[in-house]
């Protein structure tokens, strides 16, 4: 292709050359973001495997405050009584 004859195909020439500098940029940018993708899915997976016994430990311990409770009750009207 020979030189660019008037201000309207100088553009377009600018305009292809841009776009082919932002597909290069694209193109480098791309193992980064495939690794990231990675690193964020072997992430999701270990936080899916935590929370069940996550919240196997909340159950357990909501279970046990009524009876934490009623203890901390208890022991408090025996200091009072012992007083």
């Amino acid at each position: 292709m020979g030189r660019p004859s008037d201000t309207r195909e100088v553009l377009i020439a600018e305009a292809l050359g841009d776009f082919a500098t932002l597909l290069a940029r694209i193109d480098a940018v791309k193992p980064t973001l495939e690794k990231s993708c990675s690193d964020l899915n072997l992430t999701a997976d270990r936080l899916l495997d935590n929370i069940e016994p996550f919240q196997k430990r909340i159950v357990e311990a909501g279970t046990d405050a009524p009876d934490i409770t009623q203890l901390a009750f208890f022991r408090t009207s025996q200091q009072q009584r012992a007083e």
